[in-house]
């Protein structure tokens, strides 16, 4: 709780004082696939994950007066460091990336271009959204 969600909401609202002034901003927070999909045992990252999209949800409203729009990307299971030292165990591996119709994890590269869109002017008449970019897990829920 102390990082997934109380670090975005302090985060978010620091960034949100700064863009007040400006009376223009993007705020993009980064949640995860455990927000939408829950799997057993990570019942408390799950909930960390999912109050991140209620924070983006909330602050949009919040700061549309300054247009400032907060958005959410939801990545699904990426080959980041944290991800590296649970795929050590061969049949955890399997029961990860088996469920996955592309095949793989995605790779943190695969992210920029949901952030980007977020970040840029193309996202201007979006606040409150979620792009999930999870190699096609949340098609079959």
């Amino acid at each position: 709780m102390a990082v997934n969600a109380k670090g975005t909401l302090f985060c978010s609202q620091a960034a949100a004082e700064v863009m007040k002034k400006q009376k223009r901003g993007k705020i993009i927070n980064i949640s995860s696939i455990g927000a939408l999909a829950a799997q057993a045992g990570l019942c408390a990252y799950h909930s960390t994950k999912a109050a991140v999209l209620t924070i983006t949800r909330s602050l949009a409203l919040e700061l549309v007066p300054w247009n400032i729009q907060v958005n959410a990307v939801v990545p699904g299971t990426t080959n980041t460091g944290m991800a590296e030292r649970a795929m050590s165990d061969p049949s955890f591996t399997k029961q990860v990336v088996d469920p996955i119709p592309m095949g793989r994890l995605g790779n943190p590269e695969e992210l920029l271009g949901a952030v980007l869109y977020f970040a840029t002017s193309d996202s201007n008449y979006c606040t409150g959204q979620t792009l999930v970019v999870d190699g096609g897990v949340l098609a079959f829920c």
